[in-house]
């Protein structure tokens, strides 16, 4: 559901996993009941919404980062005239979880809650390299290259 486009009717759910109607729907049930899933207004199917990221922001790690961080990046910003935002590694992509912006009157922001594969960013170009060797080769084995566009995809 994560990377889906729309939202997802049972059926397409039910094929996804490769798992039978009567499994999935009593799952389904109780996750939207829970506020884990939601089913929009005028659609057929069913999206996550954003309950599991605001539950990790329980965690203690995530908060004493970011509580250590926000005054220095708030510093950063305001001495560079740029935004600045804090990524994590999760499941081969960076996700950003603190952001401040400049004071700047122009200035480029990256939304908290995106996110992008590891190989595609200038962020976890900085993540990647800060890390042990172990833990380079571990993230070696879910980095997913950039999608290339080919010139036959191109639309002018």
């Amino acid at each position: 559901m994560a990377a889906a486009p729309q939202p997802l009717g049972v059926s397409a759910i039910v094929r996804a996993l490769g798992r039978s109607t009567g499994e999935l729907f009593r799952m389904i049930q109780v996750l939207e009941y829970r506020g884990f899933i939601e089913h929009p207004p005028g659609s057929d199917g069913y999206q996550l919404t954003d309950r599991l990221f605001r539950l990790s922001w329980d965690r203690p790690i995530v908060k004493t980062m970011v509580e250590v961080a926000l005054p220095r990046m708030r510093k950063l910003a305001e001495t560079l005239g740029q935004s600045c935002h804090i990524v994590v590694h999760s499941q081969g992509q960076m996700v950003v979880v603190a952001r401040i912006e400049s004071s700047a009157d122009i200035g480029f922001v990256v939304r908290v809650g995106s996110r992008q594969p590891l190989a595609s960013t200038v962020s976890c170009t900085g993540l990647y390299a800060d890390q042990s060797a172990q833990t380079q080769a571990d993230w070696e084995r879910t980095l997913q290259p950039p999608q290339e566009l080919h010139s036959s995809d191109s639309q002018v």
